[in-house]
């Protein structure tokens, strides 16, 4: 009896160990052995084993897609092309160049950095010029060229973003000329200049980080800047061109780097909101109009050991709330209407070094009390001290020199000859 049971027991074991078996289709998967996680363009894929370890069981995991949020998949960050655009090839055929629109109608464009399975390396002069529908750009770093005036008159483009480790190194002559309502870009990190008018009447721009490898900046570059509030010149840039600045009426502080050696005419004119300015040492010239029309300028300061000796014509001119000026030794010429409307100047010296004040120099300058004029002003012209109701003018030299104007003094203020300080 006993040896019944055993053998009974041994015949079920063996009826249990080998139901599942690659023979006998009845397994169980339940044991996840393998998981490969899908991605936004790829399918996962799960493995299954069962108990027995003898067979496996794959289950496919769809493709996630992207999720693009701003344009941007919250999975991958990848940006969300524009399609449409249009492509001309190069004529070596080993490149795309943006050339313009074409039937693409989205307003926030993302170019491609590929396309026909070639890269997409240029953007064409006037590609999207006076187009109203562009919003925001996004230039990959495949684009190594942007064109001259490649977005100007874009009236309703706000951003413009070139991606990390861009090659462009030159943005040309009007490439964002009258973006009226452009708030935000990031120039790329290698830039080595800003080509002339490039953001002229970007009147909404309110900051921008110029790149310390750029060593040119060009005419009028960021003229009418209504909203720019600062800015960085970077420490290559040797020449302040030109009406750079000009009509940038929130500007209210610039730094000087101690490479610079002009500030050139119309430099800064009309910046209204700008407070004080240090000239650098190695500025030999203040140009024509280079800080007239700066309405709230309070303070001039030139830096000790300089090699500024003239003050050209202009250059201060209608700075109504500049209250005093300390003039460096090494001034020679104080040119015609330098100081004219300056009507809170209160004190002014002339140094020793100046030899030429010229005509209308400091032409209705109503603060003005006193002046003294040392005896090494060889020439005075026509008029300096017109309309300076107050003045009463303090001359070292004896007599009226023989080269100074017979107008000098035309509206016959008080003058004393032979001062001795």
């Amino acid at each position: 009896m006993k040896k019944l049971f055993l053998t009974l027991a041994i015949v079920l074991s063996g009826f249990i160990f080998t139901s599942c078996t690659p023979q006998v289709q009845t397994h169980v998967h339940t044991l996840q052995e393998v998981y490969v996680a899908p991605t936004c363009n790829v399918a996962g894929v799960r493995y299954f084993k069962c108990a027995c370890l003898y067979t496996t069981e794959r289950e496919n995991i769809p493709a996630l897609g992207h999720n693009y949020v701003d344009r941007v998949c919250t999975r991958c960050a990848e940006q969300k092309l524009t399609n449409n655009l249009e492509f001309t090839l190069s004529e070596d055929e080993k490149y795309y160049i943006v050339t313009g629109m074409g039937a693409c109608t989205d307003p926030d464009v993302v170019i491609p950095r590929i396309y026909k399975l070639l890269p997409v390396s240029k953007i064409s002069e006037r590609a999207f010029y006076n187009n109203d529908s562009l919003k925001s750009i996004f230039i990959p770093s495949t684009i190594n060229e942007v064109g001259k005036e490649a977005f100007s008159y874009c009236d309703n483009l706000t951003s413009v973003l070139f991606e990390k480790g861009s090659p462009v190194r030159y943005l040309e002559d009007n490439t964002f000329t009258s973006c009226g309502n452009l708030k935000e870009i990031k120039l790329p990190e290698g830039l080595i200049s800003i080509g002339k008018e490039a953001f002229i009447l970007c009147s909404k721009l309110t900051n921008i980080v110029i790149p310390e490898t750029v060593n040119d900046i060009g005419v009028q570059a960021f003229r009418f800047c209504n909203s720019l509030e600062s800015i960085n010149i970077p420490a290559g840039i040797k020449y302040v061109k030109e009406y750079t600045f000009a009509e940038c009426t929130s500007l209210k502080a610039i730094e000087f780097p101690n490479s610079i050696q002009r500030i050139e005419e119309h430099a800064f004119e009309g910046c209204t909101s700008l407070k004080k300015i240090a000239i650098p040492k190695d500025v030999k010239r203040v140009e024509a109009y280079s800080f007239s029309k700066c309405y709230a300028l309070k303070e001039v300061v030139f830096a000790e050991k300089g090699k500024v000796n003239t003050i050209a014509e202009y250059a201060f001119w209608q700075c109504a709330n500049l209250k005093n000026i300390a003039l460096p030794s090494t001034i020679t010429i104080i040119d015609r209407g330098s100081f004219s409307g300056c009507t809170s100047l209160e004190t002014i010296n002339i140094p020793n070094s100046v030899t030429t004040i010229n005509e209308g120099a400091f032409y209705e300058c109503t603060s003005l009390t006193s002046i003294i004029i040392p005896n090494s002003v060889q020439k005075v012209g026509y008029g300096a001290f017109n309309h300076c109701e107050n003045i009463k003018i303090y001359c070292e030299a004896s007599e009226l020199p023989s080269g100074w104007n017979v107008d000098w003094n035309h509206d016959n203020y008080q003058v004393e000859w032979s001062y001795q300080n």
